[in-house]
């Protein structure tokens, strides 16, 4: 399992690798967005560049305003919160989230090698003493709305199993004895890589998902959840093998009273099969052969997640957002576009 939640040093990784030093369209004071919020994309998964100055951040999350977000979604928080530029970039952006009435999901503490640790306790005791620190230093927020899980997971059997039930259910009632309003969401995955080519991990069929994600959200009070639409980020999985396990993950929400959403990547890695994207992996991120999703193939996506939720958030914006150099203007105006379905 710790091959693949290595994606979260990647993403640490690539979020460092896409920032670009151009600014775009600047907006840094209350201007309101005047994109409706019935946009199918609502919010992506995005690392704060505290190097950034204010008028830098505040366009940053601007520019997600205006292409229909009405959600920011903070990953990273615990290394932001270690540092006085971390903590006033967080101040920034949740201010500039206030002003443009946007709702910020916040990340809790999440060690970033825990799934080769599998410490509860500790992992526990960072979570009881993270969520309150945040709390007091950013309550007077108006836009902090729900705690995020940073732990991605798929599946996990035994020991690990009652692990991550154990930790989700701590972080839950830290939740609510803290911030007893926000909400405590989690986004995971599925694997599709039945033969086990990109690493040794367990393939399990779509109703072991659904039973499995029935009995952790009952145990653990989680009230969202925001299921990636592709576990190995490829570009030549379909979305008709993606489906039954959409359709599980879904099933299980249902069961279990939890409001299910996609997590529609916007970004992946384009590559012919699972043997040509194992290599690729090994090159240095910016040697890997990774693309924004085209155009038609997002409308594909998009579809898919709408017979589940009228509403999605994203991982990759870097690939669309117009101050990243893996973008352009062009392609943030094509995105706007997509977003309001036109």
């Amino acid at each position: 399992m710790s091959q693949l939640m290595n994606r979260r040093r990647w993403l640490e990784t690539a979020a460092s690798v896409c920032l670009a030093a151009c600014s775009c369209h600047s907006h840094s004071g209350g201007e309101q967005s005047d994109v409706s919020l019935s946009s199918k994309i609502r919010g992506t998964l995005w690392w704060i560049d505290s190097n950034l100055d204010e008028a830098s951040l505040r366009n940053e999350v601007y520019l997600q305003r205006n292409a229909g977000f009405d959600l920011l979604w903070l990953t990273g928080t615990q290394h932001l919160i270690k540092s006085p530029a971390g903590t006033s970039a967080l101040e920034i952006c949740l201010d500039q989230a206030d002003r443009l009435a946007m709702k910020v999901l916040f990340e809790t503490y999440t060690t970033p090698d825990w799934y080769a640790r599998w410490n509860l306790a500790e992992e526990v005791s960072l979570n009881r003493q993270f969520m309150p620190q945040v709390w007091e230093r950013f309550r007077h927020h108006k836009s902090l709305y729900a705690w995020y899980i940073g732990h991605e997971i798929y599946l996990v059997w035994e020991k690990q199993s009652d692990y991550c039930r154990r930790l989700f259910q701590d972080i839950v009632s830290t939740s609510k004895a803290v911030s007893p309003e926000m909400r405590v969401c989690i986004s995971p995955f599925f694997i599709l890589d039945r033969n086990r080519i990109l690493g040794d991990f367990r393939f399990a069929e779509p109703a072991e998902y659904a039973q499995w994600w029935q009995t952790t959200l009952k145990q653990t009070g989680i009230t969202w959840l925001m299921l990636q639409d592709s576990g190995e980020h490829a570009s030549f999985t379909s979305v008709a093998e993606k489906e039954p396990f959409i359709a599980a993950y879904s099933e299980a929400c249902k069961r279990s009273g939890v409001e299910f959403w996609l997590n529609v990547e916007i970004a992946e890695h384009d590559v012919p099969d699972y043997q040509t994207q194992r290599l690729d992996r090994d090159k240095p991120f910016n040697e890997q052969k990774w693309r924004a999703v085209p155009e038609e193939r997002l409308r594909e996506k998009l579809a898919l997640a709408s017979k589940f939720s009228p509403s999605a958030v994203s991982w990759g914006w870097d690939w669309w957002r117009p101050t990243s150099e893996q973008s352009s203007p062009e392609r943030y105006a094509a995105f706007q576009n997509l977003n309001r379905g036109t």
